[in-house]
């Protein structure tokens, strides 16, 4: 289920992406179409990533691995080679809230538009990290 819907955020996360593919590429009937979704989308996965973050660190190998191995949690997390994903994602989250916060605070809308580059360019990479962390690291 947690792979499910680390699924489901990403798509969210490209359907958001297309909004400036759209606009770079001068589609603007698909740029009208994606400004619409946007804010919809940005809601779906703002409640769709607590949901993947408390099934991926509810799957049985991490439930057993918690409850058999008598270690500290920090060494727990490193065994399970998981600790860059953990991370990464951390990361991916952080970036996402701070980008919400920063586009409901700032009232300078350049400012705006140029953190809110940033930071969705910081997630694409936070979360290229994070799948690939996730394929390379499977178990």
């Amino acid at each position: 289920m947690g792979i499910f819907m680390g699924i489901l955020c990403f798509l969210c996360f490209l359907l958001l992406l297309a909004k400036a593919v759209s606009r770079k590429f001068g589609l603007k009937k698909a740029d009208r179409l994606f400004m619409k979704l946007h804010k919809p989308l940005s809601a779906v996965l703002f409640l769709l990533c607590p949901v993947h973050i408390f099934f991926a660190l509810r799957t049985p190998r991490a439930i057993w691995l918690s409850q058999t191995a008598r270690l500290p949690r920090a060494t727990q997390l490193s065994q399970t080679a998981r600790l860059p994903g953990y991370l990464s994602g951390g990361c991916l989250f952080l970036c996402m809230l701070v980008l919400i916060t920063l586009c409901h605070t700032c009232r300078d809308e350049r400012r705006k538009l140029q953190q809110h580059r940033i930071l969705s360019a910081m997630m694409l990479i936070c979360a290229l990290v994070h799948i690939g962390i996730g394929i390379f690291y499977a178990p």
